[in-house]
């Protein structure tokens, strides 16, 4: 826990000290190979990259879940995210070995099961409404990401011990 918090807050103080990206999304999406995977039954779009692949050490994974507005089937809306490329940078600046993973959920899912905000309007009622609106379900994509984390363990070596998910 004290290893997630500690690399928690380097990411952060690497992001208010570098200001913005060195890369644009355009160099992000030639630097990350573009990759999909069958996990229980769904296919799963993501953008993958190996940082400091010449390093020996035990790979660790470190996976960036996007916020509303990179979900769709591009494979490219999710990597326009500022904290993408500050991540990226943290990871390559300091030589650590890791499969850095940016997976897109379908715009009709979220993460967490609940509906994407502009269907859902977090439960509040439009004008004239007396009651306020149930929150709306959808399909979770978070079992996929764990499945992905998984995949990644059994089949690239990634350190299970060192899995690290962001997001916003």
């Amino acid at each position: 826990m004290n290893r997630i918090i500690s690399f928690t807050i380097m990411v952060i103080f690497t992001s208010l000290l570098f200001g913005a990206n060195a890369q644009t999304e355009s160099d992000l999406l030639g630097i990350f190979g573009d990759k999909a995977t069958k996990l229980q039954g769904k296919k799963l779009r993501y953008r993958e990259v190996l940082t400091a692949p010449q390093d020996t050490a035990q790979p660790i994974l470190v996976i960036y879940l996007h916020g509303g507005s990179g979900g769709g089937s591009d494979n490219k809306k999710q990597m326009m995210s500022p904290a993408v490329g500050k991540i990226y940078d943290y990871l390559n600046g300091n030589n650590i070995k890791a499969y850095y993973l940016v997976p897109q959920c379908p715009g009709n899912a979220s993460w967490n099961g609940d509906a994407p905000r502009q269907r859902n309007r977090g439960g509040r009622p439009s004008p004239g409404e007396r009651r306020p609106r149930e929150p709306q379900q959808c399909e979770a994509y978070n079992k996929y990401v764990k499945a992905l984390a998984d995949y990644y363990v059994r089949e690239f070596g990634v350190d299970s011990t060192r899995i690290y998910v962001f997001g916003i």
